[in-house]
């Protein structure tokens, strides 16, 4: 059995899924909006907010809130911040620096300079944010991705602090808010298994052919 073709096959489709998932026009934002702002700092915080995704995503971008473009003056971050995700064992998943270079959307300013990392249906999750000079919000009324249930606010009771940290504290959803701080955009699980269903089709046509030769 001639199995080149399927195998050029299959990595190939490896490829053009790392290529889709990193691609930002099909990133969602997890939180896509804010409604009320309040402005707030009184220190170096690592804060954030916990969630449940419905579906399995790729986390493909982190962000870090810039209030100065929320004031309209273009954005401008006092310094840079490490963003990351955390499982529900404290584990960190991911992270990155989000540089006051780093292109800006939505109020935030993005990185995509990490590897991407699956988030598993069900499963909580907790994305902190180091504060430094910053402002963050303390009280946003948020709109999130379809895919995601927002938990609760929480940060970590060592302040101030310049290292990002598991929360240890947790203050609710005050106004169906979040620290905002850090956010996340992802690619949706269906988008990833529409093309391996599609590259699994070609690896069986392909072995059927090589057998029928």
């Amino acid at each position: 059995m001639n199995l080149k073709v399927p195998l050029q096959l299959f990595f190939s489709l490896l490829l053009l899924m790392g290529g889709q998932t990193a691609k930002a026009t099909d990133s969602i934002d997890a939180i896509t909006s804010l409604n009320y702002i309040n402005p707030y700092s009184s220190g170096s915080y690592s804060l954030g907010w916990s969630f449940t995704v419905n579906q399995g995503v790729t986390v493909t971008a982190l962000g870090f809130f810039d209030y100065n473009a929320w004031l309209g003056l273009g954005g401008a971050l006092n310094g840079s911040h490490e963003v990351g995700i955390f499982n529900s064992q404290g584990i960190l998943l991911t992270s990155a620096t989000v540089q006051v270079t780093d292109p800006l959307s939505n109020l935030f300013n993005w990185t995509t300079s990490f590897t991407p990392v699956s988030l598993y249906k069900d499963q909580t999750y907790y994305i902190e944010a180091v504060t430094g000079t910053d402002l963050y919000t303390y009280s946003s009324v948020i709109t999130t991705a379809p895919w995601m249930t927002f938990l609760t606010n929480n940060y970590n009771s060592t302040i101030p602090t310049n290292q990002l940290l598991f929360p240890d504290s947790s203050v609710g959803p005050t106004y169906d808010a979040a620290f905002i701080g850090p956010n996340f955009a992802g690619v949706p699980e269906p988008a990833s298994l529409a093309l391996l269903g599609i590259g699994l089709a070609g690896l069986g046509l392909g072995q059927r052919k090589n057998r029928q030769a």
